[in-house]
């Protein structure tokens, strides 16, 4: 979790405080606290806001991911960087072909990747 993200749910749990002890004073009888009920609400509304727009953790190491894998599994030799296989076809990017990816560690996180990047497809279109 980036520094960011503590900074912004630290924000989220002091305004939900803030919000609930104004709640409390209210059903103790303190009606003097209603007048500070909607500045907590905004508060709580904007850190919300802010928590639900900042980048997922998951979407940090798939990226990262990304940039290790790089553009091609293969090395100026025409071998794997992940499990030292040959590469059959000169037309080939990737190692492992196919559902041929539990043996490369290379074609098993492009398959993690593949598969998240239809998870998050699938969860804009809910």
């Amino acid at each position: 979790m980036t520094i960011y993200n503590v900074h912004i749910y630290r924000e989220m749990r002091e305004a939900l405080e803030r919000a609930e002890f104004l709640m409390r004073r209210v059903y103790e009888g303190d009606h003097h606290a209603l007048e500070n009920l909607p500045s907590a609400a905004a508060q709580a509304r904007t850190a919300l806001a802010r928590a639900m727009a900042a980048p997922s953790p998951g979407a940090e190491l798939l990226a990262a991911l990304k940039g290790v894998l790089g553009e091609s599994d293969y090395d100026a030799e025409g071998c794997c960087r992940g499990c030292g296989r040959e590469r059959e076809d000169e037309a080939y990017k990737y190692c492992a072909i196919d559902d041929d990816v539990e043996d490369c560690p290379f074609g098993f996180a492009r398959a993690v990747i593949a598969k998240a990047g239809l998870a998050a497809a699938e969860h804009a279109h809910d």
